[in-house]
């Protein structure tokens, strides 16, 4: 049996360099000296790599900067002076062969570059020695929705889990819940006396028991468990935490950049709006603007907490965990960067919105078919 820390070095040799590379931040050719001096001293890395219009083209090292000083630069000097080249990596390239070019060329790291040929990080020697920690678990800002079919996760340029038609399917129920509360506040407020329906606070109070009903129904079903399980396995990423249901399971289920505080800001912001307590329109807009500002992420938090999600089960985490293992490996040899319109696609808010707009079609057309009654109908 091979020894614990020969298997785990093993084990680096057939990772890819995008697993097992440290993150840098590069600087532009036409930055300064004294710009990449700064950069170097705030990573901690000893180096700095340079790019022209996103793409690699070497680095500056402590030797550089030493060779720049004793030709008489300063630090306004342009970096592309003094750039040196080091060897380079595909995100692809394994473990072993980073071990060979280190080997041969003698090289303090190899460069690690996407894709796109922008860098990603660096490797040393030492990256392929045992390590107590999963090279490929890096922080990273993390988005995600819950899907009927499991977690969706994206770093805003790829996605992970259930993406496509689960995100469809999502968009879909969310209108259907929608309906479905709309005719059970409208078959409650049939039973009240004729007389009283027209009347303005039964409109106002229709509203809020619609909402009520549609929360309710939010709750109550599967998608409020894997909207917690969601949330769960985001926090752990963005720590750096491992992937482990042990792990994943203790993180809090509210997460500040939940799209439940931006409905809830709107929501407090239209109701504060609304209020008829002064006849100065200018001064209600602005009170309800400073209230929605203090109080969009408390109350959206509670909401989160109480309504949105709920504690998720062990298959909804495993999702969770699933769809987060595959985003990170993604991560590891995808692009950096992407173009605009391939991060919206990867948000899915244009998958949730073609699915409550088939639902609202197919609904409109199925109310004309069967001659729902005026009263009953959504679409009115």
């Amino acid at each position: 049996m091979q020894p614990r820390k020969l298997q785990d070095a093993t084990t680096r040799l057939v990772q890819s360099a995008g697993a097992l590379c440290t993150p840098i931040e590069p600087v532009q050719r036409e930055d300064s000296l004294y710009l990449a001096a700064s950069e170097m001293a705030h990573q901690g890395v000893g180096v700095v790599a340079v790019e022209s219009g996103g793409v690699y083209v070497g680095v500056v090292t402590e030797q550089s900067l030493a060779q720049a000083l004793a030709a008489g630069a300063d630090g306004s000097a342009e970096v592309s002076r003094f750039v040196a080249q080091w060897p380079t990596v595909p995100s692809t390239a394994t473990g072993a062969e980073i071990l060979r070019i280190l080997a041969e060329t003698g090289a303090a790291a190899v460069v690690v570059l996407d894709g796109n040929r922008a860098t990603m990080g660096l490797v040393r020697a030492s990256r392929l020695y045992a390590s107590e920690q999963d090279g490929r678990v890096r922080k990273a800002i993390i988005g995600g929705m819950a899907t009927p079919f499991g977690v969706y996760l994206t770093n805003g340029n790829i996605g992970a889990g259930a993406k496509g038609w689960p995100l469809v399917a999502t968009g879909a129920l969310l209108f259907c819940l929608l309906a479905a509360s709309t005719y059970l506040t409208t078959g409650t407020f049939l039973l009240l006396p004729v007389s009283v329906r027209g009347e303005a606070w039964v409109r106002h109070a229709g509203d809020l028991l619609n909402t009520v009903f549609f929360l309710g129904m939010l709750r109550a079903i599967p998608l409020a468990g894997i909207h917690g399980a969601e949330h769960k396995v985001v926090h752990a990423i963005e720590r750096g935490e491992p992937l482990t249901p042990l792990v994943v399971s203790r993180m809090p289920r509210v997460h500040p950049r939940c799209g439940t505080n931006l409905a809830v800001g709107a929501g407090v912001f239209i109701f504060l709006a609304g209020l008829r307590w002064t006849t100065s329109e200018e001064v209600r807009l602005l009170v309800a603007l400073v209230a929605t500002l203090a109080l969009w992420r408390p109350v959206g938090s509670i909401f989160q907490y109480f309504v949105t999600t709920k504690p998720p089960t062990m298959s909804q985490i495993e999702s969770g965990i699933k769809a987060g293992e595959e985003l990170l490996t993604k991560m590891e040899t995808a692009p950096r960067t992407a173009s605009l319109g391939k991060r919206l696609l990867s948000s899915g808010l244009f998958h949730i919105i073609a699915g409550s707009a088939a639902s609202e079609i197919l609904l409109y057309f199925a109310e004309i078919v069967l001659r729902v009654p005026a009263a009953w109908r959504v679409f009115s």
